[in-house]
C-alpha cells in the first residue's frame, strides 16, 4: 500500500522513529542499527516500508534499502515469524549474512537472535531456501 515514504527524521526511539513527511508525522518501526544510521533533524531521507495490518494495529516497518525491505517480507511468510521477529533478525543479522544462512542452512545465526528457537530457524531456512 505504502511503497516508500520521504521525510524528516523529528525524533527516534528505540525501535521507531516519527518520519515528517510535509504536515503528517509517521511512526516507523525499525531496527536500532538502521536507526543509528539516521540523525534527527537532518534533511530528507527515504524509507522503504512495508504496512502490516492486524485486527488490532495499523504498523510501518522501514528499511533504508529494497533488498531489506524484500528480506522483511519474505521472513514474514514463515509460519511463526511475524513482524516483530523478523525486524528483529533484520536488525541483528547483517543482510549478507542472513542470506547466506538460509541458503547454507545454517541454523545456528538464526538461533543467537533472541525470540528464534530451534524449529523457527528450521522453517526459516525449509520455507526460503528455495
Amino acid at each position: 500500500m505504502i511503497g516508500y515514504l520521504e521525510g524528516e527524521i523529528i525524533k527516534k526511539y528505540d525501535r521507531r522513529c516519527i518520519l515528517r513527511c510535509g504536515a503528517l508525522g509517521y511512526r516507523v518501526f525499525m531496527g536500532n542499527t538502521t536507526l543509528s544510521k539516521l540523525q534527527e533533524n537532518s534533511g530528507l531521507v527515504k524509507i522503504h516500508t512495508h504496512f502490516h495490518v492486524r485486527e488490532d494495529s495499523q504498523d510501518l516497518y522501514g528499511f533504508l534499502s529494497e533488498e531489506e525491505l524484500d528480506l522483511f517480507e519474505m521472513l514474514i511468510t514463515v509460519s511463526g515469524v511475524g513482524p516483530k521477529s523478523a525486524l528483529t533478525l533484520t536488525d541483528e543479522v547483517p543482510f549478507d549474512v542472513l542470506v547466506s544462512a538460509i541458503m547454507q542452512g545454517d541454523e545456528g545465526v538464526f538461533k543467537r537472535v533472541s525470540g528464534i528457537g530451534n524449529k523457527t530457524a528450521q522453517k526459516i531456512i525449509i520455507e526460503l531456501k528455495h
